[in-house]
C-alpha cells in the first residue's frame, strides 16, 4: 500500500512539474525532455539522414518546388510568431 501511495504521489508530482503550455495551441503538454535537448537531437538526426543519404541535385526541379514551399512555410511561420510575440520560441532553431 505505502508504494502505490507513493507511486502516486512521484506522478502527480511528475506531472505538475513536467506539464507546460504549448505557446502558439494554448494546449498543455508534459515535457519529459528539455526543449533544447530535443532541438539538439533532432538537428543531429536529420544531420545524419542528410550525410547517409542520396539526395536530389540543386538544380533538380523538386529539389526547387521543396525549397519554394519550405520558404513559404517559413516566412508564414516567422509573420505568425513575430505578430504574436512568439518570435523568441524561434531563437532554437537553425537555417541553412
Amino acid at each position: 500500500m505505502k508504494k502505490a501511495i507513493t507511486c502516486i504521489v512521484l506522478a502527480v508530482c511528475t506531472s505538475l512539474v513536467a506539464c507546460k503550455t504549448v505557446p502558439v495551441t494554448g494546449r498543455k503538454q508534459m515535457n519529459l525532455v528539455p526543449d533544447a535537448m530535443l532541438t539538439s537531437l533532432a538537428f543531429t538526426a536529420y544531420d545524419t539522414i542528410v550525410k547517409n543519404s542520396t539526395t536530389l541535385g540543386k538544380n533538380d526541379e523538386r529539389t526547387q518546388l521543396v525549397e519554394r514551399v519550405g520558404s513559404k512555410i517559413q516566412h508564414a511561420v516567422e509573420t505568425y510568431m513575430q505578430e504574436n510575440g512568439l518570435s523568441k520560441d524561434l531563437k532554437s532553431f537553425k537555417g541553412d
